[in-house]
């Protein structure tokens, strides 16, 4: 878990990235995030996962309970996602799929003109965005 709080020019944001277990249980993960986000304005927040969970909401061709349990939390929580159908996020040997997310808070929805991924080399199995 790595929270930044940043200020560019007069706006002030906060950059959270979280990298969820696909062996934990994600409401203990979950619950974890809450008690970060209770502190913070979540309005002018940007949330990159690697949420190793599948939603149709992020484009998986399916869903599975973990994705469901993480959709319910970012909408109780009124964040958006922003991920754009490109393709999938991790790429390895055992297969592909789109567990890489990326959530913002409502003050920072309309600043998002694209969500892509990046055509570079990112030397994991998870495409750079």
């Amino acid at each position: 878990m790595v929270t930044l709080e940043v200020i560019a020019g007069s706006t002030a944001f906060t950059l959270f990235s979280y990298c969820f277990k696909p062996s934990k249980n994600i409401d203990s993960d979950l619950h974890k995030i809450s008690q970060v986000f209770s502190s913070k304005n979540l309005n002018r927040l940007v949330w990159s996962m690697d949420s190793n969970s599948k939603s149709e909401l992020w484009f998986s061709p399916y869903s599975d309970t973990r994705g469901n349990k993480l959709s319910e939390f970012i909408s109780a929580n009124n964040l958006f996602i922003i991920n754009e159908d490109c393709g999938p996020t991790f790429r390895a040997t055992q297969g592909t799929s789109y567990i890489d997310i990326t959530v913002v808070g409502s003050d920072l929805l309309e600043d998002n003109s694209s969500w892509c991924l990046s055509k570079n080399e990112s030397l994991s199995d998870h495409v750079m965005i």
